[in-house]
């Protein structure tokens, strides 16, 4: 991670996942999760990492790179069911995992990767932004299983410990409007900025402006915070979500997608 961290972060919010498991990676000694480095030369020039049982991400890779990488992963026992990474990148890699295990693939998440560096302000609806606490650990746990129901979400966490775990760490902020009515959370930090994810409205408090409001005062406070851009995905069919997102700022910088590998 040492060697491979400094060479993603030309592209920094393209590599926000990868830029933001290798800070957790130091922060906490974990060993758990495999890295790899592309090398030409002496130059890294790409990257790939797995934390079993989630898919390998990769970051944008050099022709054959894609073979190579998923050659490695089968050859030391490590083969993954899926991939994800920028534009073409990860089909690639997915590609090379079917082909050597005999199966298939389809796209499970299409998204587009957004990123704010200067905040436009929207009309505020009834109500506030405010940190969630344990107090909220129900309605942000049902938040949570809901949102990983719509997108449904590859190898997605245990929805009471990760909503657990992102109020005792400062992450979930809701919009209170006589209880909360709509959650967004901040994730992980790169080097000069953070993400923000995920992002949820329950059906019956909709086109009320809650997510608008809710989205722009945490990425306001990130960006108070001495951060220089915020970014988020946002899955490219869902237009409601892709209009609030370019109405507060955010500029579009690419594709990301998720592959699933099926088997024979």
């Amino acid at each position: 991670m040492t060697r491979v961290a400094p060479s993603l972060a030309a592209r920094e919010a393209e590599n926000n996942l990868l830029l933001g498991l290798a800070a957790r990676g130091f922060a906490s000694d974990d060993r758990d999760g495999v890295w790899l480095a592309v090398i030409d030369g002496e130059t890294v020039v790409g990257a790939a990492v797995r934390t079993p049982p989630h898919y390998v991400t990769v970051s944008r890779l050099p022709p054959g790179a894609a073979r190579a990488v998923a050659d490695w992963f089968f050859e030391h026992g490590n083969e993954s069911d899926g991939a994800s990474g920028p534009a073409h990148h990860a089909r690639d890699v997915a590609l090379a995992l079917a082909e050597r295990s005999g199966g298939s693939i389809d796209l499970c998440m299409g998204d587009t990767l957004y990123e704010l560096t200067e905040l436009v302000e929207v009309p505020l609806p009834s109500g506030f932004a405010r940190p969630a606490t344990l107090e909220d650990l129900p309605i942000v746990t049902r938040f949570y299983a809901e949102f990983y129901g719509e997108v449904n979400l590859p190898e997605a966490a245990d929805p009471l410990t990760a909503a657990r775990t992102a109020i005792t760490l400062g992450w979930v902020h809701v919009w209170d409007d006589g209880g909360p009515c709509s959650l967004a959370s901040s994730s992980r930090g790169t080097p000069t900025g953070a993400t923000i994810g995920p992002v949820y409205t329950p059906r019956d408090s909709r086109r009320r402006g809650y997510a608008s409001a809710l989205t722009a005062a945490l990425a306001r406070r990130l960006l108070t915070s001495g951060k220089r851009f915020v970014c988020l995905f946002a899955d490219r069919k869902n237009a409601t979500s892709n209009h609030i997102y370019r109405t507060l700022g955010f500029q579009p910088r690419g594709d990301f997608d998720v592959w699933r590998v099926r088997p024979r």
